[in-house]
Protein backbone atom coordinates (compact mmCIF):
# COMPACT_ATOMS: atom_id res chain seq x y z
CA UNK A 1 0.00 0.00 0.00
CA UNK A 2 2.69 3.02 0.70
CA UNK A 3 6.38 2.77 0.70
CA UNK A 4 8.20 6.00 2.89
CA UNK A 5 11.74 6.54 3.72
CA UNK A 6 11.58 6.57 8.15
CA UNK A 7 14.38 6.95 9.75
CA UNK A 8 17.66 6.09 8.30
CA UNK A 9 15.73 2.84 7.21
CA UNK A 10 12.16 2.44 4.94
CA UNK A 11 8.80 1.38 5.93
CA UNK A 12 6.36 -0.70 4.02
CA UNK A 13 3.07 -0.83 4.87
CA UNK A 14 1.13 -3.31 3.66
CA UNK A 15 -2.88 -4.66 4.18
CA UNK A 16 -1.77 -7.00 6.97
CA UNK A 17 1.35 -5.01 8.32
CA UNK A 18 4.16 -2.40 8.59
CA UNK A 19 7.65 -3.48 8.19
CA UNK A 20 10.73 -1.84 8.55
CA UNK A 21 14.12 -2.72 6.69
CA UNK A 22 17.13 -1.03 6.34
CA UNK A 23 16.91 -1.13 2.39
CA UNK A 24 13.98 -2.28 -0.01
CA UNK A 25 13.85 -3.50 -3.56
CA UNK A 26 11.04 -2.98 -5.49
CA UNK A 27 9.98 -4.99 -8.15
CA UNK A 28 6.27 -4.39 -8.50
CA UNK A 29 5.59 -4.44 -12.34
CA UNK A 30 2.66 -2.99 -13.07
CA UNK A 31 1.82 -1.82 -10.37
CA UNK A 32 5.03 0.49 -9.67
CA UNK A 33 3.52 3.47 -10.69
CA UNK A 34 0.04 3.48 -8.62
CA UNK A 35 2.51 2.60 -5.81
CA UNK A 36 4.83 4.95 -6.17
CA UNK A 37 3.57 7.92 -7.71
CA UNK A 38 6.18 10.73 -9.50
CA UNK A 39 8.43 10.10 -11.37
CA UNK A 40 7.34 6.58 -11.82
CA UNK A 41 3.47 6.73 -12.79
CA UNK A 42 4.70 9.42 -15.15
CA UNK A 43 7.29 7.19 -16.83
CA UNK A 44 5.57 3.96 -17.06
CA UNK A 45 3.41 2.83 -19.72
CA UNK A 46 1.31 -0.11 -19.32
CA UNK A 47 0.27 -2.40 -22.79
CA UNK A 48 -1.86 -5.17 -22.30
CA UNK A 49 -0.51 -8.34 -24.32
CA UNK A 50 -2.62 -11.12 -25.83
CA UNK A 51 -1.35 -14.83 -26.58
CA UNK A 52 -2.98 -17.36 -28.29
CA UNK A 53 -2.53 -21.21 -28.42
CA UNK A 54 -3.84 -23.81 -31.90
CA UNK A 55 -3.93 -26.82 -32.20
CA UNK A 56 -2.24 -28.54 -35.34
CA UNK A 57 -3.88 -31.30 -37.68
CA UNK A 58 -0.31 -32.85 -37.23
CA UNK A 59 0.59 -32.45 -33.20
CA UNK A 60 4.24 -34.38 -34.22
CA UNK A 61 5.19 -31.55 -36.39
CA UNK A 62 5.21 -28.81 -33.91
CA UNK A 63 6.67 -31.09 -31.18
CA UNK A 64 9.23 -29.50 -29.03
CA UNK A 65 11.82 -31.78 -31.31
CA UNK A 66 10.83 -30.45 -34.67
CA UNK A 67 9.42 -26.77 -33.71
CA UNK A 68 11.47 -24.46 -32.27
CA UNK A 69 11.15 -21.44 -30.71
CA UNK A 70 11.08 -18.44 -32.51
CA UNK A 71 10.45 -14.86 -33.07
CA UNK A 72 9.12 -13.85 -37.27
CA UNK A 73 10.14 -10.42 -38.50
CA UNK A 74 8.50 -10.09 -41.74
CA UNK A 75 8.47 -6.64 -41.97
CA UNK A 76 9.39 -3.28 -41.32
CA UNK A 77 6.43 -1.87 -39.00
CA UNK A 78 6.39 -1.99 -35.14
CA UNK A 79 4.26 -5.05 -34.87
CA UNK A 80 5.22 -6.71 -38.27
CA UNK A 81 6.34 -9.65 -36.38
CA UNK A 82 4.96 -12.52 -34.51
CA UNK A 83 6.41 -15.45 -32.01
CA UNK A 84 5.56 -19.03 -31.47
CA UNK A 85 6.16 -22.22 -29.33
CA UNK A 86 5.86 -25.69 -29.76
CA UNK A 87 3.60 -27.85 -28.90
CA UNK A 88 2.09 -27.70 -24.94
CA UNK A 89 3.61 -31.33 -23.61
CA UNK A 90 0.70 -30.66 -20.72
CA UNK A 91 -2.14 -28.87 -22.20
CA UNK A 92 -1.77 -29.19 -26.05
CA UNK A 93 -1.74 -26.48 -28.81
CA UNK A 94 0.82 -24.54 -30.29
CA UNK A 95 1.76 -20.76 -29.13
CA UNK A 96 1.34 -17.80 -31.34
CA UNK A 97 1.10 -14.25 -30.84
CA UNK A 98 2.25 -11.16 -31.88
CA UNK A 99 2.83 -7.96 -29.52
CA UNK A 100 0.43 -4.98 -28.86
CA UNK A 101 1.30 -1.33 -27.94
CA UNK A 102 -1.75 0.29 -27.55
CA UNK A 103 -1.25 2.15 -24.00
CA UNK A 104 -3.95 1.09 -21.55
CA UNK A 105 -5.05 2.45 -18.09
CA UNK A 106 -2.18 3.52 -16.04
CA UNK A 107 -3.82 1.54 -13.07
CA UNK A 108 -2.95 -2.07 -13.03
CA UNK A 109 -6.16 -2.94 -11.87
CA UNK A 110 -8.07 -1.88 -15.06
CA UNK A 111 -7.52 -4.29 -18.00
CA UNK A 112 -9.55 -6.96 -19.69
CA UNK A 113 -7.68 -10.21 -18.28
CA UNK A 114 -8.94 -12.28 -20.60
CA UNK A 115 -8.66 -13.15 -24.16
CA UNK A 116 -11.10 -14.93 -26.94
CA UNK A 117 -11.12 -16.94 -30.17
CA UNK A 118 -11.88 -13.80 -32.39
CA UNK A 119 -9.11 -12.02 -30.62
CA UNK A 120 -6.85 -15.07 -31.27
CA UNK A 121 -7.91 -15.38 -35.37
CA UNK A 122 -7.36 -11.57 -35.73
CA UNK A 123 -3.50 -11.85 -34.70
CA UNK A 124 -3.29 -15.50 -36.57
CA UNK A 125 -4.97 -13.57 -39.59
CA UNK A 126 -2.72 -10.83 -39.38
CA UNK A 127 0.47 -12.68 -38.63
CA UNK A 128 0.61 -16.34 -39.36
CA UNK A 129 -1.66 -16.87 -42.54
CA UNK A 130 0.81 -17.49 -45.39
CA UNK A 131 3.53 -17.66 -43.85
CA UNK A 132 4.01 -20.75 -41.30
CA UNK A 133 3.77 -23.98 -42.80
CA UNK A 134 1.43 -26.02 -41.85
CA UNK A 135 0.01 -23.29 -39.52
CA UNK A 136 -2.66 -24.44 -36.63
CA UNK A 137 -5.63 -22.95 -37.31
CA UNK A 138 -7.93 -24.97 -34.57
CA UNK A 139 -7.96 -22.03 -31.76
CA UNK A 140 -7.67 -24.09 -28.40
CA UNK A 141 -7.24 -20.83 -25.82
CA UNK A 142 -6.14 -17.92 -24.99
CA UNK A 143 -4.53 -15.40 -22.29
CA UNK A 144 -3.63 -12.03 -21.46
CA UNK A 145 -1.05 -9.99 -19.74
CA UNK A 146 0.65 -6.80 -19.18
CA UNK A 147 3.48 -5.39 -20.31
CA UNK A 148 5.14 -2.74 -18.02
CA UNK A 149 6.86 -0.41 -20.38
CA UNK A 150 9.77 2.65 -20.30
CA UNK A 151 9.45 4.94 -23.18
CA UNK A 152 12.77 4.12 -24.86
CA UNK A 153 11.92 0.35 -24.52
CA UNK A 154 14.78 -0.43 -21.90
CA UNK A 155 14.52 -1.51 -18.26
CA UNK A 156 14.35 1.30 -15.12
CA UNK A 157 16.58 0.31 -12.36
CA UNK A 158 17.21 3.47 -10.16
CA UNK A 159 17.39 4.56 -7.04
CA UNK A 160 14.26 5.70 -6.16
CA UNK A 161 14.69 9.69 -6.68
CA UNK A 162 12.28 10.95 -3.50
CA UNK A 163 12.77 7.97 -0.97
CA UNK A 164 15.74 7.14 0.21
CA UNK A 165 16.97 3.53 0.74
CA UNK A 166 14.68 2.37 -2.29
CA UNK A 167 16.12 0.65 -5.19
CA UNK A 168 13.24 0.26 -7.92
CA UNK A 169 13.15 -2.64 -10.56
CA UNK A 170 10.66 -2.22 -13.19
CA UNK A 171 9.83 -1.88 -16.81
CA UNK A 172 11.39 -4.51 -18.14
CA UNK A 173 9.37 -3.92 -21.61
CA UNK A 174 8.14 -7.49 -22.47
CA UNK A 175 11.87 -8.79 -22.44
CA UNK A 176 13.22 -8.82 -18.76
CA UNK A 177 12.83 -12.09 -17.89
CA UNK A 178 16.00 -13.37 -20.66
CA UNK A 179 18.04 -10.96 -18.65
CA UNK A 180 16.48 -11.57 -14.96
CA UNK A 181 19.22 -13.86 -13.12
CA UNK A 182 21.98 -11.22 -14.25
CA UNK A 183 19.84 -8.14 -12.82
CA UNK A 184 18.56 -9.88 -9.47
CA UNK A 185 22.47 -10.99 -9.35
CA UNK A 186 22.91 -7.09 -9.57
CA UNK A 187 20.58 -5.56 -7.99
CA UNK A 188 21.25 -7.87 -4.70
CA UNK A 189 24.95 -6.85 -4.91
CA UNK A 190 23.90 -2.69 -5.17
CA UNK A 191 21.39 -3.76 -1.99
CA UNK A 192 23.75 -5.36 0.00
CA UNK A 193 27.18 -3.33 -0.85
CA UNK A 194 25.67 0.08 -1.07
CA UNK A 195 27.75 0.56 -4.37
CA UNK A 196 25.74 0.85 -7.72
CA UNK A 197 27.76 -2.59 -10.06
CA UNK A 198 28.78 -0.41 -13.77
CA UNK A 199 26.64 -2.84 -15.23
CA UNK A 200 22.91 -0.95 -13.98
CA UNK A 201 24.62 2.35 -14.60
CA UNK A 202 22.13 2.99 -18.23
CA UNK A 203 19.28 2.03 -16.96
CA UNK A 204 18.19 5.03 -14.61
CA UNK A 205 14.92 6.94 -14.68
CA UNK A 206 15.88 9.55 -16.99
Amino acid sequence: REVASLGGGVCVTTEAAAYMAGKVVICAGAWTGGLLGGAWAERLELYRQSLHWFQPADPAAFAPDRFPAFIWMYGAGMGDWFYGFPVDPDRGGVKLAGEQFAAMSSDAEVWERSSDREEALACHARHVVGRLDGAPADWLRSAACVYTCAPDSRFIIAPDPVRENVIVVSACSGHGFKQSPAIGEAVAEWALSGRRPEILSAFSIG
